[in-house]
């Protein structure tokens, strides 16, 4: 079974290429990910320079919500795996 922090990472990774982030941000966020697992303070940061995008800086007046949305959707999913953790699996 394929190790699911890779497949966050990758989707983080695509993500971070897909939004008009500013470029010393993407090459750090990039490396820290080459690093590290995804964690709680890159997702918040992430989230915190996406609502600091002006609306312009989007190609349409709904991708700024788009992004927002996906980026929710990963931070549940990395919530929810880590919170799965904390249980016993086995009988």
């Amino acid at each position: 079974m394929a190790d699911s922090r890779f497949v966050d990472r990758q989707k983080i990774l695509k993500f971070i290429g897909s939004v008009p982030f500013a470029a010393e941000d993407k090459q750090k966020w990039q490396a820290a990910l080459e690093e590290n697992e995804v964690d709680e303070e890159l997702l918040n940061d992430l989230h915190n320079k996406l609502m600091e995008i002006p609306q312009d800086k989007f190609s349409g007046g709904w991708m700024k919500l788009k992004y927002s949305m996906d980026l929710k959707k990963f931070i549940d999913e990395w919530r929810m795996h880590n919170a799965s953790r904390q249980f016993k699996h086995g009988r």
